[in-house]
């Protein structure tokens, strides 16, 4: 095939293609113009040699034809360069509007369903998209009633855990029997509570606990509730699963970490572990200058 006729079919690609924005079209057309005046320019050299005879010919210098056909040669080798610049420019076009529109359908079907889950998945689907910051915002404020909601519940639910505690019933309060297994697929990526976690001796260690839900949180909320914080660990209890951050060996060092994460985990709160059991936080324990 000649170079003439990749020419003129990628020429016919060119002008029947679709963009998404005129600016583009334009700069394929101009590309596509510029190839074609490299060819002419070719056809022009090699018309001055069409019109020599055969003597003519004959006494031309060697070196000279051969320079000359290679800038020929150059002319139509840049010159479907030019096109095929063109056509990668409609194609990346396409392929970009289809994203878009894709991404765009995503955004309204997030925005119908008004959910935290409706939102979460448009997120992980389009972590570079146009309404990403709005995404995270609305699975910020989602995540948050859901997690207030989750609170509440689980404080009418456990509103005698201290009586049960006083009582010494560590059935259900043990990281021991209830640490989540790290084989688990439904655990999130961040540091889970396993045996190197407890605390095999009598003092206290204070946590700051940020939720508690009956469902595994995502990390979307977690990071909304903790920005930047790598170290988050969970536990399952009593049918809940607690969210906590840090491990101090006083109250008031947990009090400092829990004042931090006020405005954006508001109802963050501590609590007391001791040999890897949760007990009751005492008045003692607040008022406690010193390491316990």
């Amino acid at each position: 095939m000649s170079y003439r006729m990749i020419f003129d079919l990628y020429s016919e690609l060119i002008s029947s293609a679709t963009y998404a924005e005129l600016k583009n079209e334009t700069k394929a057309l101009s590309l596509n113009d510029e190839a074609y005046s490299k060819f002419e320019d070719a056809n022009a050299k090699l018309a001055v040699y069409g019109n020599l005879s055969k003597e003519e010919l004959e006494e031309l210098d060697c070196k000279e034809i051969n320079e000359h056909l290679t800038e020929i040669h150059s002319l139509q080798t840049n010159g479907i360069g030019d096109q095929i610049s063109a056509i990668e420019l409609s194609v990346n076009i396409a392929d970009k509007t289809k994203k878009v529109q894709s991404e765009d359908l995503a955004w309204k079907q997030a925005q119908k369903d008004n959910t935290l889950v409706a939102y979460t998945e448009y997120a992980e689907n389009h972590p570079k998209g146009e309404h990403i910051y709005k995404a995270k915002g609305k699975i910020t404020e989602l995540g948050e009633i859901y997690v207030k909601e989750e609170n509440a519940s689980y404080a009418r639910n456990n509103n005698n855990i201290n009586s049960r505690v006083k009582n010494n019933n560590k059935q259900n309060n043990s990281y021991d029997e209830l640490v989540l297994s790290e084989e688990d697929p439904n655990i999130n990526k961040r540091a889970v509570i396993s045996n190197r976690d407890m605390s095999p001796h009598d003092s206290f260690v204070f946590k700051v606990q940020i939720a508690a839900s009956e469902v595994i949180l995502t990390d979307l909320i977690i990071d909304g509730k903790v920005p930047g914080e790598r170290s988050v660990k969970k536990v399952r209890m009593d049918n809940w699963i607690k969210y906590f951050v840090g491990e101090f060996n006083s109250y008031q060092e947990a009090a400092k970490n829990r004042d931090k994460l006020q405005s954006t985990a508001p109802d963050a709160f501590i609590v007391v572990f001791s040999q890897g059991h949760q007990i009751e936080l005492t008045d003692e324990m607040r008022n406690d200058d010193n390491d316990l």
